[in-house]
């Protein structure tokens, strides 16, 4: 045995910590979000929800970013807290990593007209017209089997800029 291992910390986990850390990644990986392994409250998830909102509503678009972060760490299956952090990138510009957010919110919630919309902007911001077209076609897809997003506005500027596109 050498100097240096000497010194060094032995670091090992007990039977029960692996067990648990083993459970939370078993549960992790079928889907169950992290706030019901913290056993944070819905409740409490709601409160930063509205405050990342007001926070994006007010203009605060970093303060409003990291909240919405937060949400998609601590609860990955709900699409609007990526739309909440693709909507804060586009914001600032940040047309990828926007398009990236709203894509996982499309993976989630395949009928998330106001995701593939907001990748079309994204797209045009970037000059890619020909993908843009390919988002608008989605939120059209989406509005003929549902007549709630058919009566939107998201859908009718959807329809108008798609004309536009084809001409």
């Amino acid at each position: 045995m050498d100097a240096s291992a000497k010194h060094q910390p032995k670091i090992g986990f007990t039977k029960k910590q692996l067990q648990e850390a083993e459970n939370i990644s078993i549960k992790l990986l079928k889907g169950t979000p992290l706030f019901k392994l913290q056993k944070i409250p819905k409740k409490s998830m709601n409160t930063i929800s509205n405050l990342a909102f007001q926070s994006y509503s007010s203009g605060e678009y970093d303060k409003a970013l990291q909240l919405y972060r937060l949400l998609s760490l601590y609860d990955h299956t709900d699409s609007k807290n990526f739309l909440g952090v693709g909507i804060c990138m586009q914001k600032a510009e940040n047309y990828e990593d926007a398009i990236n957010s709203y894509m996982i919110a499309t993976k989630l919630n395949r009928d998330s007209y106001s995701a593939f919309f907001n990748i079309s902007q994204c797209l045009l911001a970037l000059g890619k017209t020909e993908l843009a077209a390919g988002a608008l076609e989605e939120v059209v897809r989406i509005g003929k089997s549902n007549s709630e997003v058919k009566k939107s506005k998201t859908y009718k500027k959807a329809e108008q800029l798609l004309s536009g596109l084809k001409m």
